[in-house]
Order: structure tokens, then C-alpha cells, then sequence
């Protein structure tokens, strides 16, 4: 009677017959009933049960789930009939010391230092041997150390997954992906977790910092970035920029204090550029003053100059349009014309009211007071003419002169720059100012 050979699942791998051997099923020898020496056969099928068919070739007939020690590579496959392949079974290891030898896959769990280690042979990278997997420091038994997934609640109770960066159990840094959240448990150095990386603060970890280049930040020592001045586009400040050697302006404007001369200086860098200032007149932009680099002169346009004070010239002053003084204007020096006879004081239609004067040279000699003027022994006031003296009119004031007898002169008293008009009688006096 013949034997139905089936798998664990109940598949059936072979049906052998009486007397006979099937070596091709499977990679043992299925021996059939009344088979004559049959023991040598079930007893090898042991042995190559016993060391896995170890060979550095593979067992022929393999079926799904069998083992294999690979002699060529020292590693332990299983068979996976779905891709009809060998899979390489790696070891783990947990001991102090380094394990003799290794299969590439291998792990070494470092009991003493809490490293995994992994076996690794590739001659073509020049890496052999066991290789360190982690952490890099030795950490302390019973401490965290590097990057741990961890829930925060919040506040409300509300849990965030989130990535804490531990030493020695002492965190140091919060990755998070959810919105800013106030811890519910108080977490040294995290009064908040934003969004993205947050560093442990420099109240709790004296010196904390992220050190290295950012290519970008919000903040600059708390203060925002959008509160610093640009050099490249046109920026506006409400406050007062202070620099201590002085401020350059493009490459014509230097405007500096000067300790040495206690003196606040603005100079003109570029040679023969005048420096000139404009005022916004009715919306308007206009020149109101203009300090010429060629000629070193101050030069007013479009404007009326205006002083409440005094003003005081050293040198000489010239007015190329009319001059108003609302107080009075003291000379230290001569007043006088640019040439002789070439400037005229007051006219018919603006007068001066009162005229005082000490002395006169030339062609007047006396004082001038309101509505009186006194020459010499001459003496003018209102329509009276008094001569003392032996004062007497010359014919250069008086067109005509009539003497009576007892008397000076009888007639109209008159007194003008120009000669009087229309005609005049015996004893009319004419004073030409």
C-alpha cells in the first residue's frame, strides 16, 4: 500500500510507492513501504535535518519554509517558494564583548554601552567588520539620550505627537507638526511648542543657541525683521539713527561731529558741487538756498528773508533787491554810496520821516531832526527860516535874494531836491536838500 506524503497546510507532495524511494519531492529521501535497508536513508535524512542541509550549494527540491547553512557565505537561509529564492536569516547577538566572526546582517546588542551594532562585509566599500549603528555616545544606564517619539498634552488635554531630543534625560530640543500649544505638564526650557524646531530656551540651558548660517529668520535677537532698515530699496524710521564717526551719504555728503572744533560738520566730498536745500512751498518743490562750490557765496532764491534778531556782517553785504528793516539797523562803519552821487536816500514819495545826524561833510554840514534841519548858523523848521550870524544864503540854495532893509528876505519859504515850479515873487526862499 503506497504512502501520501503531505506539507504541514495539507498539500500533498508526493504518493510513494511500496518498495520504493522518491528523491525528488522533496530534498530528503521519502521511503516507500517494505523498502529493503531503508534505515541508511531515514538516518541521513536526520543528519541533514540536523545541520540544515549545510553545503555551499543549495538543496535541490527545496520546498517553502526549509532551512539552508549557507558554508559559502557562514549564514542561515530560508526558502521562499514564492520568489524561489533564499532569504539570508541574520543573527542577534546581546553580550559585553565583540562576537568572533559574523555573517553580513548580523546584530551585536552592547550590553555594557547600549550600541546595536551590524555586521557588514563589502570589500568593495572597504567597510568589514561590525559597524556602530547607535547611539554614538555611550550612554548612562537608565537615561535618555538622543531622539525619542513622545505624546505632549496641552493645556486642554489634547495630545501632540511630537519628536523630543534627549541627553541624558534632559531635553534639548521639541520638533513639532502641529499648531503653537502651552504644555499641560510643565516642560523645563518649553513654555510653548511652535510649529517646526524648537530649542530648549537660554533661561534653563545657559547659552543655548543654534549655531551655524540660516538662510533666513523672523526674528533678530527678539526684535522682528521687518524693524531693520534696507540698503537695497528705500526704508523710513521714526526715530533718530546715531552713528559715532560720522555718516556718509552716497559719495558727496559727509555729516560728522567734530570734537576738536566742538563743531557739527556737514561736508561736501565731491569737488565744485554746490550743496542746496529745498523746501516744499505750496506743494511745490523749491530751492530756498544754495551754497555755491565754485564761488563759496550763500545764494537765497524764491524766498523773502525774514530775521527777528539782530544780524551781524564782518564783511561786506550786498542786497541786489529792496531791504526792509522792521527795527533799527546800527552801521559800525561809513555808509556810503558806491560812487559819488549815485545813491539817492529816500523820494518824493517816500520820504524819510525823521532824519538825526551828527555831522556832516561836503555840500551839508549840520543836524537833521523831525521836521527840522539845521545847517550851520541855517536853521529850517517847518516854514520858518532862522539865520544867525553872519549866516547868509549862497546863490547854490537860493535862487534869488532880496535884501530890505531891516530885513532878511520877505516871500515864500521853499524846500525841495528840484527848483520850484511856476513862478515866484520878490522874497521867496528856496532850500534845495
Amino acid at each position: 500500500m503506497s504512502y501520501t506524503i503531505k506539507t504541514t497546510n495539507g498539500s500533498t507532495i508526493a504518493i510513494v510507492q511500496d518498495a520504493t524511494l522518491n528523491t525528488i519531492a522533496t530534498s530528503l529521501t521519502l521511503v516507500g513501504r517494505d523498502y529493503a535497508g531503508y534505515g541508511a536513508f531515514l538516518n541521513e535524512n536526520f543528519v541533514y535535518l540536523l545541520e540544515n542541509f549545510a553545503s555551499d550549494a543549495e538543496p535541490e527540491h527545496a520546498i517553502n519554509g526549509q532551512l539552508w547553512y549557507d558554508t559559502s557565505v557562514k549564514t542561515l537561509k530560508v526558502y521562499d517558494s514564492s520568489n524561489d529564492s533564499w532569504k539570508p536569516i541574520s543573527s542577534s547577538r546581546a553580550q559585553v564583548t565583540t562576537p568572533t566572526g559574523g555573517v553580513k546582517g548580523d546584530l551585536w546588542f552592547k550590553t555594557d554601552t547600549y550600541q546595536l551594532y551590524i555586521f557588514t562585509e563589502d570589500v568593495t566599500i572597504g567597510i568589514n567588520g561590525w559597524q556602530l549603528i547607535g547611539p554614538a555616545d555611550v550612554p548612562t544606564p537608565g537615561q535618555k539620550s538622543g531622539a525619542v517619539v513622545e505624546t505632549i498634552a496641552d493645556s486642554s488635554a489634547n495630545n501632540h505627537v511630537a519628536i523630543k531630543f534627549y541627553i541624558e534625560n534632559n531635553i534639548v530640543g521639541i520638533m513639532s507638526y502641529d499648531a503653537a500649544y502651552t504644555p499641560q505638564i510643565t516642560l523645563a526650557g518649553f513654555s510653548i511648542i511652535n510649529p517646526g524646531f524648537n530649542l530648549v530656551s537660554s533661561s534653563t540651558l545657559a547659552g543655548s543657541q543654534l549655531t551655524g548660517d540660516a538662510s533666513n529668520a523672523l526674528f533678530l535677537n527678539g526684535v522682528s525683521s521687518g524693524q531693520f532698515l534696507r540698503n537695497d530699496q528705500n526704508a523710513t524710521s521714526a526715530y533718530q539713527l546715531t552713528l559715532g564717526g560720522g555718516l556718509v551719504i552716497g559719495t558727496d555728503l559727509n555729516i560728522k561731529t567734530v570734537t576738536a572744533n566742538n563743531e557739527v560738520r556737514l561736508d561736501n566730498i565731491t569737488n565744485n558741487r554746490d550743496t542746496s536745500f529745498y523746501s516744499n512751498i505750496g506743494g511745490v518743490t523749491t530751492k530756498v538756498l544754495k551754497l555755491n562750490a565754485t564761488s563759496g557765496d550763500i545764494e537765497f532764491e524764491n524766498v523773502t528773508i525774514s530775521q527777528s534778531g539782530d544780524i551781524t556782517s564782518n564783511a561786506a553785504l550786498t542786497v541786489g533787491t529792496t531791504s526792509t528793516f522792521n527795527g533799527t539797523a546800527t552801521f559800525n562803519s561809513t555808509l556810503l554810496p558806491s560812487s559819488p552821487g549815485t545813491v539817492t536816500v529816500g523820494s518824493n514819495t517816500s520820504p524819510f520821516m525823521s532824519a538825526m545826524a551828527h555831522t556832516f561833510y561836503g555840500n551839508l554840514a549840520g543836524n537833521v531832526t523831525a521836521q527840522s534841519i539845521t545847517v550851520g548858523n541855517v536853521s529850517i523848521t517847518g516854514n520858518s527860516v532862522t539865520l544867525s550870524g553872519n549866516s547868509f544864503a549862497s546863490q547854490s540854495y537860493v535862487t534869488t535874494t532880496i535884501q530890505t532893509a531891516g530885513k532878511n528876505s520877505q516871500g515864500d519859504k521853499r524846500i525841495s531836491t528840484s527848483a520850484p515850479t511856476g513862478a515866484g515873487t520878490n522874497g521867496d526862499i528856496w532850500y534845495q536838500v
